[in-house]
């Protein structure tokens, strides 16, 4: 009688926002503090080998006792427990081995079937990117606008922290940030400036003093007629940039001075000043 061959074990892993992994649709729960940094750092290296020697240093930087690797391969222990039961609860015949592995000295989380949100979020970046560069707008602003909607909060929330884990949060939100300033960009391109203010908001509060942010929030309110909200958005960065010893640029503060004269030059397709913020520095200003 031939094998038969079973399918691999869908195991999905969210980390924008509240961290999970689940299994065929079943979260894995009561996992401990430390445990639960571990599941986070092979889900980090999801389909790769992580060392041994890398989770002792990761998990106790300051204390890599020879008693670390014990306690280490406990807590795998309990992990795979972990996913045992979610693979109860699921009804499915899959093993907790098929999902984390034991490879040499190291640990492989298997997500084959599954999902990793973050690597979707990266290629959505990816594909907008790509599309705004050969001057697709409106599909390079449906790539944006689907990896946004991935994002559901502080990468890794809800996990002891780890310098892997920090490192990962950092470069996740500059590539957050950068989404946003994209897809901004495209909502530019296309004259929907009403759509672009609700995120624009949402996002000062977090920058205060991120001037590329703020320039584009100040002109989708001056071409949606809210031009003191306009005014009190620049006053509201020059407040925040005073508390660090700085002051607005002078882009800024020309744009300012055009939206309080109601310039000519705003609300137009060819004023310099529309040129400037149009074709504007998007690198990150974020403090």
């Amino acid at each position: 009688m031939a094998e038969i061959m079973r399918r691999p074990v869908a195991v999905s892993v969210h980390v924008l926002g509240s961290f999970t992994v689940s299994v065929e649709g079943a979260t894995v729960q009561e996992l401990a503090r430390l445990p639960t940094s571990v599941l986070a750092l092979l889900s980090m290296g999801h389909d790769n080998v992580v060392a041994t020697s890398d989770l002792i240093e990761e998990i106790w930087p300051r204390d890599p006792s020879k008693n670390t690797k014990n306690t280490l391969q406990a807590y795998v222990m309990q992990i795979r427990r972990a996913l045992d039961r979610a693979l109860r609860t699921a009804g499915s015949t899959g093993g907790c081995t098929d999902i984390l592995t034991t490879v040499g000295e190291g640990y492989r989380l298997n997500t084959v079937g599954g999902e990793v949100d973050f690597l979707q979020f990266r290629e959505d970046l990816g594909n907008g990117r790509r599309a705004l560069s050969r001057g697709a707008v409106e599909t390079a602003s449906a790539h944006f606008r689907d990896a946004l909607d991935r994002w559901k909060g502080t990468p890794w929330a809800g996990v002891s922290t780890t310098p892997k884990l920090d490192a990962s949060a950092s470069r996740l939100h500059e590539e957050w940030l950068l989404c946003v300033e994209s897809w901004v960009e495209c909502e530019f391109r296309r004259g929907r400036y009403q759509e672009i203010l609700p995120l624009l908001a949402e996002c000062l509060v977090q920058y205060p003093h991120n001037e590329t942010l703020c320039s584009r929030y100040m002109w989708a309110l001056n071409r949606a007629g809210r031009r003191v909200e306009a005014k009190g958005a620049y006053d509201a960065l020059r407040m925040a940039l005073a508390r660090e010893d700085l002051k607005p640029s002078a882009a800024l503060s020309r744009l300012l001075r055009s939206i309080r004269d109601e310039s000519a030059s705003v609300g137009t397709a060819s004023g310099p000043l529309t040129e400037e913020l149009a074709c504007g520095d998007w690198s990150l200003h974020s403090a």
